[in-house]
C-alpha cells in the first residue's frame, strides 16, 4: 500500500468586495506559489545537456539542470497513456506500454482541451492544447558519483510527490506549472506533475458515454486519467530515484477534490489495478 497524503487549499467564503475572478486569482497564485517558489529571487540555472533515463516502460532523453542546490534532471512530456481521441474519445486511459528506442522528454506535451477561464484567459492563450494531451512531467535530483557506471540518482529512494493541478475541471495543465525554481532550493524529492482531460471530454456523464465506453463508466474520464498516471509512477518511479511505496498526492481545488477521490478508491498502486 503506498502512503498518501492530502494537501487541501480551500476555497474561503467570498466577501462582498471580491469577485468569482479574484478568488480564482487567489488560488492560482497559491497553486503557481506551491510549484515554483514564486516570490523568491530567481535562482541562477544552468543547463549542461541531457541524459538519458532507463525506466521499466522504455529511454526517455531528458535535460539535465544546474541550479543553486545542485543538478537536477527535468523530463517533460512523457506520454502516460493512449491519446484519447478517435475511438478513444469517450473511453477510460489505456496504457501506452512500453517503446522502443529513445524517447524525447526535453518539452511539455500539449495541456488538454480547454476554453477561456477567467484569469487563465491570458494564460493559456500561447499554449499548445489538444486531445494529444495525457503526458506527465518529472523533476528529481542528480547526484554526481565518482564511479561512471553508477546511475546519476540521490542513493537511497527518495519520497514522490504528485501534483494535480486545479482549475474547476475545466481548465489548467502542466505546461503552466514548471519547478525548475524549487528544485533549485531542494533536493529530497521527486516531483510529477500530469495533465488529465478537462470539461465535457473528461467529466460528461449519462447513459450514452457509458453505453459507449468498455467498461460502462461515464463521468470520471479525466479522474481514471489520473489513476492512470499513479500507476506510471508505481511502475518507473524508481528509475528517477523515487520510492514507489512513498508517494505523496496533493492538488490545490479541482485537483485536491481529486485527491479526496483516490483515497476513497481501491488502490491504484496495486499489482492488479481492478
Amino acid at each position: 500500500m503506498a502512503t498518501t497524503s492530502l494537501l487541501l487549499c480551500g476555497h474561503a467564503e467570498a466577501a462582498v468586495q471580491f469577485s468569482m475572478s479574484t478568488q480564482a486569482q487567489n488560488l492560482q497564485v497559491l497553486e503557481d506559489a506551491l510549484l515554483s517558489y514564486r516570490g523568491f529571487p530567481a535562482p541562477p540555472l544552468r543547463s549542461s545537456g541531457t541524459l538519458e533515463v532507463v525506466t521499466p516502460d522504455g529511454v526517455l532523453r531528458a535535460d539535465k539542470v544546474h541550479g543553486e542546490a545542485g543538478p537536477f534532471v527535468r523530463a517533460r512530456g512523457i506520454q502516460y497513456a493512449a491519446h484519447p481521441e478517435g475511438k478513444l474519445r469517450w473511453q477510460p486511459p489505456v496504457p501506452r506500454g512500453p517503446w522502443s528506442g529513445v524517447l524525447d522528454a526535453t518539452a511539455y506535451g500539449d495541456d488538454c482541451i480547454q476554453g477561456p477561464f477567467l484569469n487563465r484567459l491570458q494564460e493559456i492563450g500561447p499554449a499548445r492544447m489538444s486531445e494529444r494531451c495525457l503526458f506527465l512531467n518529472v523533476w528529481a535530483p542528480v547526484v554526481e558519483h565518482e564511479h561512471e557506471h553508477e546511475p546519476p540518482w540521490a542513493r537511497g529512494s527518495l519520497p514522490v510527490l504528485v501534483w494535480i493541478h486545479g482549475g474547476s475541471f475545466t481548465s489548467g495543465g502542466t505546461s503552466h506549472y514548471g519547478a525548475d525554481r524549487l528544485f533549485s532550493y531542494r533536493r529530497d524529492f521527486v516531483l510529477v506533475t500530469l495533465n488529465y482531460r478537462l470539461g465535457a471530454l473528461g467529466w460528461l456523464g449519462g447513459a450514452a458515454v457509458a453505453a459507449e465506453s468498455a467498461d460502462g463508466s461515464a463521468g470520471n474520464f479525466g479522474l481514471q486519467d489520473s489513476r492512470e498516471a499513479l500507476r506510471w509512477v508505481a511502475r518507473n518511479a524508481a528509475a528517477f530515484g523515487g520510492d514507489p511505496t512513498r508517494v505523496a498526492i496533493c492538488g490545490e481545488s479541482a485537483g485536491a477534490s481529486m485527491v479526496e477521490t483516490h483515497l476513497a478508491l481501491p488502490d491504484p498502486f496495486a499489482a492488479d489495478p481492478t
